[in-house]
C-alpha cells in the first residue's frame, strides 16, 4: 500500500479513458524503431543496444504552480526507459506515470514526449525521426515508427 500509483482501472476512470491495451495504464503506447543498415550494422558490430525514454508531464491546474519544474512550468509525472538489442518494438506501458500527481495536473494536458538513443558511450551518433510526442488522449494505444540513422546519413 502506499505506492502512489492507481490501478489502470482507476487511473482510466480519472481521465475518463478506458486502458489502452489490455493490461496496461491508460498511458501506454509502442514505438516501432527501425535502424537503416547503416546503422543496424555498427549497432550490431558494437553490440550496442538501443534505448526509447518516454518523459510524462502536464500544465499545471489552477493552483498548483508551486509543483511545476522551474526551467519547463511543467508538473514532471514520470519516465520510463525501454531497452531494445537492435529495432523492434518498445511497448512503454505508462508505469511510470506517477499517479499521486494527478491532482496538479489540469485536465486534458497530460502528455508524454520520446527520444530514442544509444545505451552506452559508444560514440554512435543517431538521428531518430519522427519522435513521437503529444497528449495522452491522442496517443494512448498508438504505434509510432520511428526511423534511426547514423547522423548525416
Amino acid at each position: 500500500m502506499g505506492t502512489g500509483r492507481l490501478s489502470s482501472a482507476a487511473l482510466a476512470a480519472a481521465l475518463g479513458m478506458g486502458a489502452a491495451v489490455q493490461g496496461a495504464t491508460p498511458y501506454g503506447f509502442t514505438v516501432h524503431v527501425t535502424l537503416s543498415p547503416r546503422a543496424a550494422a555498427r549497432l550490431a558490430a558494437t553490440r550496442t543496444p538501443l534505448e526509447v525514454v518516454a518523459y510524462y508531464d502536464g500544465d499545471p491546474a489552477p493552483g498548483q504552480d508551486r509543483h511545476a519544474d522551474d526551467t519547463t512550468g511543467q508538473i514532471e509525472m514520470g519516465t520510463e526507459h525501454v531497452r531494445l538489442p537492435a529495432s523492434g518494438n518498445a511497448v512503454v506501458t505508462g508505469s511510470a506515470v506517477k499517479a499521486e500527481r494527478l491532482k496538479w495536473v489540469k485536465p486534458g494536458t497530460l502528455a508524454m514526449y520520446v527520444n530514442v538513443n544509444t545505451v552506452t558511450m559508444a560514440g554512435i551518433p543517431l538521428t531518430c525521426l519522427p519522435l513521437p510526442a503529444g497528449t495522452m488522449k491522442a496517443v494512448a494505444g498508438r504505434t509510432f515508427n520511428v526511423t534511426c540513422k547514423i547522423s548525416g546519413e
